[in-house]
């Protein structure tokens, strides 16, 4: 097999998830996800400005190569630590736990990059009708998923209700999917990463010098 070449920017990257990435892949109901956004103060700020959403999603609807393009209209209740998923009158109930958060600064560029490993385990709930309704907090997901073999492109306008406080966000993550695949998991990171990229670059145009540098772990596996 030929030897992968990761380019130096991104190397340290690729190799600190790839290690959390072999930890956990053969666990049920992992969820591995990229998200674009910002590092200020401290938190990590995942709404995108507005004519960035717009580029990124123009570009994608461009591209007519996609294994298939998915609308999806859902609306997220939360209670008690789980979340309702209501999906065309579907209802899928889950508990999620995040395992591990990684923090990246992509220099030279308006992003940086989250990278998350979660469990979303499903749940049987009863009386879930009553739990919708007595909910505090949820969220309407107005998403387009573009997929490639491994990946999930999600463009998603997001409006947050929390009690009588309304707020709209909109949001870019890249899921991956590493289901039966020959490649290698370094490959699939690496791979990710130039997606990432990518993504970026449809915004701005992302120098030869910009590294993707380590910034924090917000949350450890036990």
């Amino acid at each position: 097999m030929t030897k992968l070449i990761v380019q130096e920017k991104f190397k340290d990257a690729c190799t600190r998830i790839t290690n959390y990435v072999e930890k956990f892949k053969n666990e049920k109901n992992i969820e591995f996800e990229f998200r674009l956004g910002f590092i200020d103060d401290g938190k990590f700020d995942t709404d995108i400005p507005i004519e960035f959403f717009h580029k990124i999603m123009s570009k994608l609807q461009s591209n007519k190569n996609w294994e298939n393009v998915e609308k999806l209209n859902t609306t997220d209740h939360f209670h008690s630590g789980f979340r309702i998923g209501v999906t065309n009158h579907n209802i899928e109930c889950i508990k999620k736990s995040k395992l591990v958060t990684i923090d990246f600064k992509f220099e030279e560029t308006p992003f940086d990059i989250r990278f998350c490993i979660s469990k979303e385990e499903p749940i049987q709930l009863n009386d879930i009708e009553k739990k919708i309704k007595s909910s505090e907090h949820k969220r309407e997901k107005n998403r387009t998923r573009f997929k490639h073999k491994h990946w999930y492109f999600d463009i998603t306008q997001v409006k947050e209700f929390e009690n009588t406080v309304r707020n709209i966000t909109h949001e870019v993550e890249l899921d991956v999917n590493l289901g039966n695949s020959e490649a290698t998991v370094e490959y699939i990171v690496y791979s990710s990463l130039l997606k990432l990229n990518d993504l970026v670059n449809m915004c701005e145009s992302v120098p030869e010098t910009s590294k993707i540098t380590f910034s924090r772990i917000v949350n450890r596996p036990c």
